[in-house]
């Protein structure tokens, strides 16, 4: 199974790359169980989206401001549009959604309203949230509005182990880690 995960511009997800080890340790973990993390790109257009559609099945979203943010407001509404716009094809094409929700806001937040709208788009079409304890997934349900905690997970001793599950979950529609997770077959009508 192929993943699109997006994550820092760095050129890969290797321990060798210099960013944050996450990516790394989890891709290392995953590929162990069969799940390839390949990097996604940001300008995320309907094109590359069908483009990539036979080849991988989930999108695998972090850091969401990277989607949108730029310096002056008008241009961070215009890319915050096209990615809302696009995260709804990108569901009507088939993908499945993850997100693996780090912090609550970004650490910088100029335009905080574009950020909080983003969270709640994502939370709405996210088939999966993973946050990396139950207070996250608590303030996720409180501040986004994702009441199907049934398809939240928080971080275990082995992060690999649940996303295996549910990646697994998602591709076979079957309950593993995220067993009140509900199957869609007709992906235009969530």
């Amino acid at each position: 199974m192929k993943v699109l995960f997006f994550w820092e511009d760095v050129g890969g997800l290797t321990l060798a790359h210099r960013c944050n080890p996450y990516a790394g340790l989890l891709a290392l973990a995953l590929a162990r169980r069969g799940i390839q993390l390949e990097l996604g790109d940001y300008t995320f257009s309907r094109q590359w989206l069908r483009d990539n559609r036979d080849e991988f099945s989930i999108l695998h979203l972090n850091w969401l401001h990277q989607f949108y943010r730029e310096d002056d407001l008008a241009t961070t509404q215009e890319r915050y549009d096209r990615f809302a716009a696009n995260l709804s094809y990108a569901r009507e094409l088939g993908y499945r959604i993850v997100w693996t929700m780090h912090n609550l806001y970004p650490h910088e937040r100029p335009f905080p309203h574009i950020d909080c709208a983003a969270r709640l788009l994502v939370c709405e079409h996210a088939d999966v949230v993973v946050t990396h304890c139950s207070h996250a997934a608590q303030l996720a349900a409180e501040h986004f509005h994702r009441r199907d905690t049934s398809s939240m997970c928080f971080r275990t001793r082995s992060l690999a182990k649940t996303l295996v599950h549910g990646y697994t979950s998602m591709k076979t529609d079957s309950s593993i880690c995220f067993s009140a997770m509900p199957a869609r077959t007709n992906r235009s009508n969530p």
